[in-house]
């Protein structure tokens, strides 16, 4: 842990938001529980969404801060359980999702409300379980549980010859109560919105994610040249804006087919059947602008450790700013050593430490 990071609020957003995410579930849950006009099976349905958001949010908050852990008992919110270890986490978020599939599967046909136009295609309780599924593969991802990751993939929007975007998206729109992009930003600004240079540097020639037209200009690559290299704090200047959406209305992957095709290959490596995992991979390769495996790096079909090495450089492409995969993986794998560092004052933290108003309210007279 670094002890330079404070504890202090301007430091946890997320864990504000998460945590506020979790709570308005429970809420929802316990409001569709006492409704005396919805059916049981409507009762049900919300309860399936609302657990699946949970495990969808404390999965991230656990992930951000792994050395702490997370309150896996807040049913009283004015006293509340301990932070419990990683591993007892983990267990508290496949309980939080599998509670949502067996909800869901008791849902019935429909939901008793309408969804945003983000989640077209995963509007009933049925297609919204793939969803689910999806958040539970993630979760045994986490666990190094490869053969319930690989069944639980098998039952979610993982679709091996399809659109690697094809998946839920968050909206955004100017309408009051709802919020515009934040990702949204203007081009060469002072911001420090920079990209790293090795990011680039490292690129396999002819990746559309990063050597493409960027989304602003119809492509997919999520960067953009600055007008001029922009340096800060002594860092050494980088010549690249994080530039991911054309409009501060565009939709941002909830989670994308490109990433349960990568969380399948790697599913299939750790169970040594490698042979599967080269059609995901290529899948993902092909639609960056890269040739198969085959033809580009033919001496790796057969080796584990460097299929892994692929997958692993292509979750770092594919999943650029989208949550933290790239610093939760190197973590997996015991990689952190292999970061960059960009001064020597710099260190790169296994974990956030417990927010200071977590501390306070832990050490309150009781």
């Amino acid at each position: 842990m670094l002890p330079a990071i404070s504890q202090s609020g301007i430091f946890f957003p997320w864990y504000t938001g998460l945590n506020a995410t979790r709570r308005r579930a429970e809420v929802f849950i316990g409001s569709a529980e006492k409704s005396s006009v919805l059916t049981a099976a409507q009762k049900s349905a919300c309860k399936g969404l609302g657990r699946t958001v949970q495990a969808f949010a404390m999965l991230n908050c656990l992930n951000m801060m792994p050395d702490v852990g997370i309150r896996t008992n807040v049913d009283d919110i004015t006293n509340p359980g301990p932070f419990v270890q990683y591993g007892e986490s983990l267990n508290y978020c496949k309980k939080l999702v599998d509670e949502g599939a067996a909800a869901l599967d008791a849902g019935g046909d429909a939901f008793p409300f309408p969804m945003t136009s983000g989640w077209a295609g995963f509007t009933t309780p049925s297609t919204f379980k793939k969803f689910n599924r999806a958040v539970a593969a993630r979760i045994a991802m986490f666990q190094k549980d490869w053969a319930g990751m690989n069944t639980a993939l098998q039952a979610s929007h993982l679709d091996l010859k399809g659109s690697v975007s094809a998946g839920p998206v968050f909206t955004f729109s100017p309408i009051a109560g709802d919020a515009l992009n934040p990702f949204f930003l203007s081009p060469a600004s002072t911001v420090p919105n920079t990209v790293h240079r090795d990011w680039v540097s490292q690129a396999e020639a002819g990746d559309k994610r990063v050597f493409g037209a960027n989304a602003r200009d119809g492509g997919v690559s999520k960067i953009k040249k600055r007008t001029a290299p922009l340096s800060l704090g002594g860092i050494p200047a980088n010549e690249f804006d994080y530039q991911p959406v054309p409009t501060n209305t565009s939709s941002i992957s909830i989670i994308k087919n490109e990433e349960l095709l990568l969380m399948y290959a790697e599913a299939q490596i750790q169970l040594n059947n490698l042979g599967n995992a080269i059609p995901a991979l290529d899948s993902v390769r092909v639609s960056a602008g890269l040739r198969t495996l085959s033809a580009a790096k033919p001496t790796i079909l057969s080796n584990k450790d460097a299929l892994i090495d692929e997958v692993l450089n292509q979750r770092r492409y594919s999943l650029f700013m989208e949550g933290g995969h790239r610093w939760f993986d190197m973590r997996r794998y015991n990689r952190l050593n292999l970061l960059p560092k960009d001064l020597p004052t710099h260190n790169v933290i296994n974990s956030f430490p417990k927010p200071q108003a977590e501390v306070d309210w832990d050490s309150r007279p009781k």
